[in-house]
């Protein structure tokens, strides 16, 4: 603050000529800003970072703009001012002058794109980020992508595909040698089985239930159907609810589950088996009987 101050009380911020005092005076106001944000005073923070941007812009310096920019970004995402900061990344994109830096800058547009639940957008800056990051052969921002990856599948309940980019960032750490987030990400793997199981207990109990229900009302149509000689008509509504229920479809998403319903049409080609076994059986009995002659004629 004292070299602030100073600087402050020698000439007007716009009058100054001297490069090397402007870029003093910006360094000043950037570590100020970063004192702010290390104690979260995020609106203090940001009003010298801009301060700061605003000393440079004369300059027009691409390599100091830039990292200007990031300081400010990076305040608006620590402020949950997440629109306001797409507006900065996509200033920074434009000032971006190597394929790491846009690699960089595009990391944290979909930071902030996944942070407004807007899935799609982050989900594309999150491969261009790893094209740019292969490009570059920046193995950390290429770990980066594939955790992004990772977390936007998981918000997309593609949790298979979700795991495996984990999963590939995991392997990537333990090639370089990095045990940095290694817990991190061995919690996030945790957290998605976790999740799945509890969607799949959720929803398994619906799946049951509609079975039972759908095998109780096929064991009274058989049972009727003998008792009365009738044909089985199998209540085709009932059947289009089971299949369509949209809960039930839902958890078809909660791979290897979804096997349990090929085991349910198992258990339905079963009992159509056994219904058509018995309607035979009742037929050939029925048949016998016609042909056997009454009591009262062999009487006589």
């Amino acid at each position: 603050m004292k070299i602030i101050n100073c600087l402050h009380s020698s000439d007007n911020i716009h009058n100054i000529t001297d490069l090397r005092t402007r870029l003093m005076l910006a360094e000043a106001f950037r570590l100020v800003g970063q004192s702010y944000n290390e104690i979260k005073l995020y609106d203090q923070s940001y009003e010298n970072y801009k301060q700061a941007y605003e000393i440079l812009l004369p300059l027009k310096d691409q390599s100091c703009l830039y990292r200007a920019l990031y300081d400010i970004g990076q305040n608006l995402l620590l402020s949950n001012k997440y629109i306001e900061a797409i507006d900065i990344f996509n200033d920074m994109l434009n000032k971006s002058t190597s394929n790491n830096e846009r690699a960089f800058v595009y990391q944290y547009l979909c930071l902030s794109y996944l942070n407004i639940n807007n899935y799609d957008q982050a989900k594309k800056y999150a491969y261009e980020c790893l094209d740019y990051a292969s490009i570059s052969n920046e193995e950390l921002l290429r770990i980066e992508a594939n955790i992004l990856l990772g977390k936007i599948y998981f918000q997309l309940k593609d949790f298979q595909r979700s795991k495996e980019y984990i999963i590939y960032a995991q392997n990537l750490k333990d090639k370089l040698g990095d045990l940095n987030q290694m817990k991190y990400l061995n919690d996030l793997i945790c957290h998605i089985n976790n999740h799945k199981e509890n969607i799949f207990q959720n929803n398994i109990s619906l799946y049951v239930q509609y079975e039972n229900k759908y095998l109780n009302k096929i064991n009274q149509q058989w049972i009727s159907s003998i008792m009365n000689n009738n044909n089985i008509n199998l209540d085709n509504q009932f059947i289009e609810q089971f299949n369509n229920n949209k809960y039930i479809q839902n958890w078809r998403i909660l791979i290897p589950y979804y096997q349990l319903f090929n085991i349910c049409n198992e258990n339905k080609k079963k009992i159509r088996r056994n219904i058509d076994h018995n309607k035979q059986f009742m037929t050939t009995i029925i048949t016998s009987s016609s042909n056997l002659p009454f009591i009262s004629t062999i009487n006589n």
